[in-house]
């Protein structure tokens, strides 16, 4: 009687042990769902936005970032992407039109020129490289070197982004047909680049004037 009494009490205790384990492991899956689906709720801490001011002025000191909202910040990332695309395009058809002025112009615009041009840029770069070739001018010496920013105020004629560009000829020689012999000297020019109906990125607009030295030195 007592040995039986016994075990029947042995099994009683393991299966008083089992659902106590068992328990035990619901309610830590229960608290481990709480917990994830409290961690997922919790709403993150918003981290402090920076916004770099517009360009400035040439010879003016670098715009320090200022602490802004977030809606300015997205604004911001979407300028200063469209500064910088302006300023490939800017560069890649720089690299181009001296490459044919070097070539000695041409009597039509090149078509790898085409894409980066609008009206009435694209009629002022085709007359210029077209007036060469007819005059019989011709360049030697080192490609110039180009360097660019971006300036402040860019809506001028419905422009999205301006730049202010420096090419310094110096040390290239313009030569003429009669004989007559030009010394390189520094461009400064304004380009204006905006978006067209097909979502293409164009200049359209550029004036400037030679000057002994370039604004950016």
């Amino acid at each position: 009687m007592c040995s039986g009494y016994r075990r029947l009490r042995v099994r009683g205790d393991v299966r008083m042990v089992l659902r106590v384990r068992w328990l035990a492991v619901a309610v830590a899956v229960v608290l481990a769902v709480a917990g994830c689906s409290w961690s997922r709720s919790r709403p993150r801490q918003s981290l402090p936005y920076y916004c770099t001011p517009g360009p400035v002025e040439v010879g003016s000191p670098p715009p320090v970032k200022q602490e802004c909202t977030q809606e300015a910040y997205e604004k911001d990332q979407q300028r200063l992407e469209l500064e910088k695309k302006a300023l490939i395009i800017h560069a890649d058809f720089n690299r181009e039109y001296q490459r044919w002025v070097w070539a000695g112009g041409s009597l039509t615009l090149p078509t790898n020129m085409e894409g980066y041009l609008a009206d009435p840029m694209k009629g002022q770069i085709q007359r210029i490289l077209a007036n060469q070739k007819q005059e019989g001018r011709t360049v030697e010496g080192p490609e110039p070197r180009m360097t660019q920013r971006v300036i402040p105020n860019p809506n001028i004629d419905g422009s999205e982004v301006a730049l202010l560009a420096c090419t310094d000829g110096r040390g290239s020689v313009m030569h003429t047909r009669e004989g007559e012999n030009y010394a390189g000297r520094v461009n400064v020019t304004t380009r204006l680049l905006k978006r067209y109906p097909d979502g293409m990125m164009r200049l359209f607009h550029g004036n400037g004037d030679w000057r002994d030295s370039c604004p950016f030195e």
